[in-house]
């Protein structure tokens, strides 16, 4: 100690001199690995997501750079002369890797602390709320969820429930009629199919090869699905189109040109047909794959034409004959319900296709806005 200065605070051989002051720093390359789970909270239509923040990781070696202009010092010992000094020394401390570690622990705590994680929690659960209202809507939560197959939990009923409402809110993207009008590459509506075979049938005496060409399928916008024929399973979800029922929307109406070649001379003679087809009903099954919404895939697992003979009712204007009693008989009804099935089975990419397109669409538009 040298004699005589300890009285004014000063030691030998060292010293240790203090000066305070305010800083400021900006981050950069700074990534976050966050594990979150997500539940669901309340009950029956009241149930909505929940999304928790169990931790926060600091996944990168961020960049630490203090903003000199905003830095002050203060001090019993600080001079105007010897403040530049005092910066010069703070910025050398704050660049050093010690300071580094330090302030990303520093970070990493506050990140982690209960009161944060609480608040990044409430924030991403309103994220995610906006999310799947702006994507499916607002539309009530079906009473009923089904019974879902084993290992799906509450949130992937609750997820489903959602795309259930989606589908009977006539403002959502997902509403079928809206799903059938929107699709143009491949157009839904009308359904096209080239011929269908009606087969050999007599005449008044004479045998006579009856089939459809150029058969169009119209009325398909007048379909909904209602939220009890919808089911969550194993290999995605199966649904059940209800065709005509819309009131003042049109029937599923079949037009075509009936063709008949008698098959002793193989004269030919044609006209119009249109059946009418009192609301039929399609059974799909749906599957999804895809890492994003980007690559959401949906497929056709099956597609079966529900309908009876009794639901048909065919006019024909073919030739010089009577032909509506053999046009409307069992027989020629199966042949057309199985023609239109055949038909649909053929179209099942593009059917397909076009609930894909449409499901990307909206859900990247609905995202966007």
């Amino acid at each position: 100690m040298l004699k005589g200065l300890d009285k004014y605070g000063v030691h030998w051989p060292s010293q240790q001199i203090e000066g305070r002051g305010k800083f400021r720093f900006t981050v950069r390359d700074l990534a976050f690995d966050v594990r979150l789970s997500i539940d669901v909270a309340g009950s029956g239509a009241g149930r909505t997501a929940k999304v928790t923040v169990e931790s926060v990781a600091i996944a990168t070696k961020p960049t630490f750079t203090l903003d000199e202009k905003a830095l002050t010092i203060e001090g019993d010992t600080v001079t105007e002369k010897t403040k530049d000094v005092w910066k010069k020394s703070a910025k050398n401390a704050f660049n050093s890797d010690e300071s580094a570690k330090a302030l990303t622990a520093k970070l990493a705590a506050a990140l982690n602390a209960d009161d944060f994680r609480t608040e990044f929690s409430g924030s991403v659960t309103d994220q995610l709320s906006k999310a799947l209202d702006g994507v499916l809507g607002t539309g009530p939560l079906p009473a009923d969820s089904g019974q879902p197959p084993t290992g799906d939990g509450p949130l992937d009923v609750y997820l489903f429930d959602r795309v259930r409402a989606a589908l009977n809110d006539k403002g959502s993207g997902f509403y079928p009629p809206t799903v059938v009008r929107g699709s143009t590459d491949p157009k839904l509506d009308p359904l096209k199919i080239d011929n269908i075979e009606l087969g050999v049938h007599k005449v008044i005496v004479v045998d006579v090869d009856f089939h459809l060409e150029d058969v169009v399928v119209g009325g398909i916008p007048n379909v909904l699905i209602p939220a009890e024929d919808a089911a969550l399973v194993a290999g995605g979800i199966d649904a059940t189109l209800r065709f005509g029922r819309i009131s003042g929307e049109p029937q599923i109406t079949v037009h075509a040109t009936g063709v008949g070649k008698i098959v002793k001379s193989g004269d030919h003679f044609q006209g119009p047909v249109v059946v009418t087809v009192n609301q039929p009903s399609v059974a799909l099954g749906l599957s999804f794959s895809g890492r994003d919404a980007d690559e959401l895939t949906i497929g056709l697992r099956s597609l079966d034409l529900q309908v009876t003979e009794d639901k048909l009712s065919i006019e024909v204007h073919i030739g010089k004959w009577d032909l509506s009693s053999l046009f409307n008989s069992s027989d020629i009804k199966n042949r057309v319900i199985k023609g239109i099935q055949d038909g649909a089975n053929d179209r099942k990419n593009d059917i397909a296709k076009a609930l894909t397109d449409n499901a990307r669409k909206v859900i990247a538009e609905k995202l966007k806005g």
